[in-house]
């Protein structure tokens, strides 16, 4: 049983299996899905085998291997950038920053390639808990975000979401098989 968010396992995970029942015949996969807190329970209850995650993950009982590279994308709704563009922190201030928590966990990978930056003061920021919830208010033209690039690549490539400081790379991440 693999324990995984639910983006992740819908977007990633979910379209492997036919592929693993192909090629590990001898192997019958369940998915659970969860939240990070509930599936590291999970798994320390015995009721997961493993997760797969993004999430960084620091316990000396653990072990992980890296399965696959996240890349991050800033993006924008295009007719919103279009009246407002967000080319410079002042910009900000006309947008809304869409995000999982408090932390600000996406737009962080944004702020670490700019390391030393200005302050980017954004009208409000919204958190939204999830991937999900916050690619559907940027595709509504509620805000902008950094989201991992697998989960707009077709809203980008039909026009939906642009790129915002295309020019500036992110750092990736890892999904994780952590065990």
């Amino acid at each position: 049983t693999i324990g995984t968010r639910f983006e992740l396992g819908m977007s990633w995970l979910t379209p492997t299996l036919s592929t693993l029942e192909k090629t590990q015949a001898e192997r019958l996969l369940h998915l659970f899905f969860g939240n990070t807190p509930a599936l590291l329970d999970g798994l320390r209850r015995d009721h997961l085998d493993c997760l797969i995650t993004s999430a960084r993950v620091t316990t000396a009982r653990l072990s992980y291997a890296r399965l696959h590279e996240e890349r991050y994308v800033f993006v924008g709704n295009k007719k919103v950038i279009a009246r407002h563009p967000l080319t410079r922190p002042e910009d900000a201030a006309k947008h809304n920053l869409l995000e999982l928590n408090s932390s600000l966990p996406l737009f962080r990978y944004f702020l670490d390639a700019h390391a030393g930056a200005k302050s980017w003061a954004f009208e409000q920021t919204q958190y939204l808990g999830t991937i999900a919830p916050v690619r559907a208010r940027v595709l509504e033209g509620a805000g902008v975000a950094v989201l991992p690039e697998y989960f707009v690549r077709r809203d980008i490539k039909q026009g939906r979401l642009v790129k915002l400081m295309p020019k500036v790379k992110l750092p990736s991440d890892w999904f994780r098989l952590i065990w």
